[in-house]
C-alpha cells in the first residue's frame, strides 16, 4: 500500500505546483481618474435685510444673507460681490457696506455662511411715502461669486 501511496502524492504534488504556477502570472495595472473640483451654492441666498430709521446715530447691522455652500473635499474657496460690497439703495439713497464671509476649504458636506451689512448712521434717505410712513426699497444689482 505504501508503493502505492507514495506516487499518488508526488503526481498530486506536481498538479498543484502546476495549477500554483498558471495562476500566479499576474499582470499590474492603474485605475484612473479625473476629478473636476467643484463649489457651488445650495439653494439661494436669504435675502440681506436693513431696518433703518433716518437720522438714527448708530450704525444698522442687517439681518438674513445665510446661504449654504458645498465645495469639493479640500478644495480651497473664496467669496467676492459683483459689484462691489458697497452700494447705494436706488430709491432711498441709503448707502451701505456688505461683508462676505472668510476664506474657506470644501468638506464635502454643506458649509453654512452669511452675508453680513453694515448701514452708516445720520442718513436721510429720501422717502416720498405718507408722514411716519415706511418706504421699502431693493437693490437687486448683487451678485456672489465664488473662486475656487
Amino acid at each position: 500500500m505504501k508503493k502505492i501511496l507514495l506516487p499518488l502524492a508526488t503526481a498530486l504534488a506536481v498538479l498543484g505546483a502546476a495549477d500554483a504556477s498558471a495562476v500566479s502570472n499576474n499582470t499590474p495595472f492603474n485605475v484612473k481618474v479625473d476629478l473636476t473640483a467643484v463649489c457651488s451654492v445650495v439653494g439661494s441666498i436669504a435675502d440681506v435685510q436693513f431696518t433703518y430709521t433716518s437720522f438714527q446715530a448708530g450704525a444698522a447691522a442687517s439681518t438674513g444673507g445665510g446661504f449654504t455652500v458645498k465645495c469639493t473635499t479640500g478644495l480651497g474657496y473664496t467669496f467676492a460681490f459683483n459689484p462691489s460690497g458697497a452700494g447705494t439703495m436706488p430709491t432711498t439713497g441709503l448707502t451701505y457696506t456688505l461683508t462676505a464671509p472668510t476664506p474657506a476649504a470644501g468638506t464635502g458636506a454643506n458649509q453654512t455662511y452669511a452675508i453680513t451689512g453694515s448701514m452708516p448712521g445720520l442718513q436721510g434717505g429720501t422717502c416720498a411715502g405718507p408722514t411716519g410712513g415706511v418706504c421699502s426699497d431693493t437693490d437687486a444689482s448683487k451678485q456672489l461669486t465664488i473662486s475656487f
